[in-house]
């Protein structure tokens, strides 16, 4: 089914292949991944730049002319309280391996988030909250907690009567991941007298269509328990 948004500049559907786990199957149905506050997916540009680098170029640094960025046991020759002189390459830069894949993953994950265009994203992200409001608004007992004008695309919510996590363990079991808790902010639960929400956050590989999954699957954890 072609996903249909107000964004034509977007083509969700081109966008969703380049995501591989969002064509894993839960229980014999797809993935709806809701949870992005937490853990955003990778694209294959950004794996398949990761797998190369251990693939072909996998090795510590050793550039003489750079200062090492961090100290320790072999990266020394001498120290005295006057200077310090470093052992020669590769040893000064032997103290740890820097994370240099995460460096090219992140140098493909920019080129990819560029190609899409920020604009772009903002607009369908914003496309999907306002989406998502008034579909979560629609249920009764639903509360939604944060209702700033300008916010990005996630929605804390609670359910009147039931505790979040019984909401979160029913819709695990519908293959639709969302988060719930506390989110490490317990003094702003306290403030509004919650033990803690369910979060839905979205971003521009998901669709309306996984939103209408979520509010389906809301809806059935609400009639099991209550």
């Amino acid at each position: 089914m072609e996903t249909v948004t107000k964004n034509s500049a977007l083509n969700i559907e081109k966008f969703r292949q380049d995501f591989p786990i969002l064509s894993k199957k839960v229980n014999g149905k797809p993935l709806v991944h809701l949870d992005n506050g937490a853990t955003t997916q990778k694209p294959k540009q950004v794996i398949d730049a990761i797998n190369n680098y251990y693939q072909t170029q996998n090795a510590n640094i050793h550039l003489d002319e750079m200062p090492p960025y961090k100290a320790g046991g072999g990266t020394i020759k001498t120290v005295t309280f006057e200077k310090t002189e470093y052992a020669d390459l590769p040893l000064k830069f032997e103290a740890g391996t820097p994370n240099i894949e995460g460096d090219i993953g992140l140098a493909a994950a920019i080129d990819y988030v560029n190609e899409i265009g920020f604009e772009n994203i903002g607009a369908y992200e914003c496309e999907l909250l306002e989406y998502a409001t008034a579909k979560l608004s629609g249920i009764e007992g639903l509360r939604i907690i944060g209702t700033a004008k300008e916010k990005a695309s996630v929605i804390s919510f609670v359910i009147e009567g039931v505790h979040p996590l019984d909401i979160g363990t029913i819709l695990d079991k519908q293959r639709i991941a969302a988060h719930t808790g506390h989110h490490c902010t317990q003094p702003l639960m306290e403030y509004f007298g919650i033990p803690g929400t369910i979060r839905a956050s979205m971003v521009f590989y998901n669709t309306k269509e996984e939103i209408d999954v979520l509010v389906n699957g809301i809806q059935k954890a609400i009639k099991m328990l209550k």
